[in-house]
């Protein structure tokens, strides 16, 4: 035989397969009593699942008993609960016309509020109080639309995040 040589045997064993540490066990039952307060849980379940929990001994033991719970435990694969367009308050009508304004339909609102300051201030005095008002509304309204920006930015995530599993 040849001295340089030695043998090496890889053993290949299935992450499922190995034991979990009491925190992992932990963990588990904070997602199966989140669970439970939530609803997703009966009371008879809830307490099955801890009996087996107390049980478990592999992360195989603990991945049966949250397959059917949304999670997101680090040392198995995470369960995501479907994602549900939520209706919307305003109708679909408010919708197709909101989506129908643009950048052109905010300058419009903030000439016509320059304007209307102006003509309230008396074009005198009070002309010094233009500046900040106009000031105001632009920054309403650009509060405005970085709002719905965010809000269909969530949705359209959200979405895509539904189509993608």
């Amino acid at each position: 035989m040849c001295s340089g040589w030695r043998a090496t045997l890889t053993t290949v064993i299935d992450p499922l397969s190995v034991r979990c540490s009491q925190s992992d066990r932990d963990a588990v039952e904070r997602v199966l009593r989140d669970a439970y307060e939530l609803g997703r849980l009966d009371e008879g379940e809830f307490e099955d699942r801890l009996e087996a929990l107390h049980e478990a001994r592999t992360y195989r033991d603990l991945a049966t008993l949250v397959a059917d719970v949304p999670h997101e435990l680090p040392f198995l694969e995470p369960v995501v609960a479907p994602h549900r367009d939520l209706p919307s308050v305003a109708g679909p009508e408010a919708e197709s016309r909101l989506a129908r304004r643009g950048p052109g339909r905010v300058l419009r609102t903030v000439l016509i509020a320059y304007v209307v300051a102006l003509v309230l201030s008396g074009a005198g005095a009070g002309v010094w109080m233009v500046g900040p008002l106009l000031v105001m509304v632009a920054l309403v309204v650009a509060a405005i639309r970085l709002l719905s920006w965010a809000v269909r930015e969530v949705r359209d995530e959200g979405d895509h995040a539904a189509r993608s599993r």
